[in-house]
């Protein structure tokens, strides 16, 4: 059952399946199951809680045979949506319609040329 939640969050989340979060090398390398299970819970809390600088502490808790070592969760790392954040993980694939550009290139610069030189001019004064 582990190893069937392992590949579908593989396949199904954009993240782990990116390999942002370096998901998959450190979830597979493990051998046995326990493992496994605490490697998930592992990745999870350092990529996605922040816990408070605090010392551990033991409680009791319902359902659990002895007192279990804790920490204080402070807040939940968020994950930023897609739609308003740079990615700068993946390659980009860009798909401009190489026409349309010199379209509006010729229309608000007068010529092809025109804009690549004042394109060209414009980093140039970036770099220097």
């Amino acid at each position: 059952m582990l190893d069937e939640m392992i590949s579908l969050l593989k396949d199904s989340d954009e993240l782990i399946a990116n390999n942002t979060f370096e998901f998959a090398v450190r979830i597979s390398s493990k051998e046995l199951p326990e493992s496994k299970i605490k490697s998930f819970y592992r990745i999870l809390i350092q990529d996605f809680i922040n816990l408070k600088d605090e010392p551990v502490h033991s409680v009791e808790i319902e359902g659990f045979e002895g007192r279990k070592r804790v920490k204080a969760i402070t807040s939940i790392k968020l994950v930023p949506l897609k739609e308003y954040s740079f990615n700068l993980i993946e390659p980009t694939s860009y798909n401009l319609p190489v026409r349309e550009v010199e379209d509006w290139a010729i229309q608000n610069y007068g010529s092809f040329e025109e804009y690549n030189s004042i394109l060209n001019t414009a980093l140039d004064s970036i770099e220097n």
